[in-house]
């Protein structure tokens, strides 16, 4: 859904790889921004993390933990403008 933002910052549609090891490098969890638990105790959080190859830019990625002892799993990313760039 987001892929355009993806192609403007250098990234091809051939670099899964490069992105998926960027957002693993650009994940950190201090910066969790907690969005919401749901009944079922599943919990949505965001982290802002700069990527980018040519050019960078500060996304929000999105992420969710399934139970307290699940890891975090990645959903989404895209450029939020709200996010100040650091």
């Amino acid at each position: 859904k987001h892929s355009e933002q993806f192609f403007k910052m250098g990234y091809k549609e051939t670099d899964e790889k490069r992105l998926f090891k960027d957002i693993e490098k650009g994940y950190d969890s201090s910066k969790k921004i907690l969005e919401g638990v749901l009944a079922s105790g599943k919990a949505k959080f965001s982290i802002p993390m700069e990527l980018g190859v040519t050019d960078k830019r500060i996304f929000r990625t999105v992420w969710q933990e399934d139970g307290p002892d699940d890891t975090s799993r990645f959903i989404t990313a895209y450029i939020d403008r709200r996010l100040k760039e650091e």
